[in-house]
């Protein structure tokens, strides 16, 4: 799994594993989201870290592609040029901010934090996608919380 995979998946892990947890249970749904979303960070850190940011480096990097529907030529293709790298590092930091600062939410607790991470996937997803129905998929989950 490419590295764009680990940066986006990884809030859905997180949003998943929420799933699991007792609503009562406050501590761990918080603990599980702050792990997601910091997890997602320093990976989007470790993007950066390897992004070619030379002249002479041009087009995508960090590229994933596979076929998803092949019968409709529609692929699971990410990749990240010189704009969408500080995107993807922003949302990821700010993603991680909001949720430090959502820690004194006491009312549904778990929708919060679940639909918190889906719609980090959602952005990131947005940022990263090279195949226009992908694009589209990441960005109607956007739209769902």
């Amino acid at each position: 799994m490419n590295i764009l995979s680990w940066t986006i998946f990884t809030p859905l892990a997180g949003a998943i594993a929420i799933l699991f947890v007792p609503k009562e249970n406050r501590r761990a749904i918080q603990g599980i989201g702050l792990g997601a979303a910091a997890v997602s960070f320093l990976v989007s850190l470790r993007l950066l870290a390897g992004f070619d940011t030379a002249d002479t480096a041009v087009g995508m990097q960090f590229v994933e592609q596979w076929d998803w529907i092949s019968s409709f030529h529609v692929q699971y293709y990410l990749g990240v040029d010189g704009l969408s790298v500080p995107l993807v590092l922003l949302t990821t930091l700010l993603t991680l901010v909001s949720l430090i600062f959502s820690l004194n939410i006491e009312e549904r607790t778990k929708e919060y934090w679940f639909w918190f991470l889906v719609l980090d996937v959602g952005m990131l997803g947005v940022f990263c996608a090279l195949d226009l129905i992908l694009f589209y998929v990441f960005w109607e989950i956007c739209l769902v919380p």
